[in-house]
């Protein structure tokens, strides 16, 4: 768990991310940090979705107080290296 530099983590590793298939879940508590990985994950060639909190967070909150807070599925797609 990072809280804060998600994007700048990703800047390591990068050859392993490139050779091998790669699936990655990423949790993030800013928009900044979430615009740095989406943009790193897209320039190596992977698929994003986002996850947002469950509907019942409504109903039953977090009790961190985190303004931001989403993940990140991350996959590249058959055949691209």
């Amino acid at each position: 768990d990072i809280d804060g530099p998600e994007a700048q983590v990703l800047d390591t590793g990068r050859q392993t991310r490139t050779q091998w298939d790669c699936r990655l879940l990423i949790e993030t508590h800013s928009p900044e940090a979430e615009a740095g990985c989406l943009e790193r994950l897209g320039a190596l060639g992977y698929q994003t979705r986002i996850i947002s909190p469950a509907w019942w967070r409504v109903i039953i909150p977090e009790h961190r107080p985190i303004p931001h807070n989403r993940w990140l599925s991350a996959w590249r797609s058959a055949g691209k290296k």
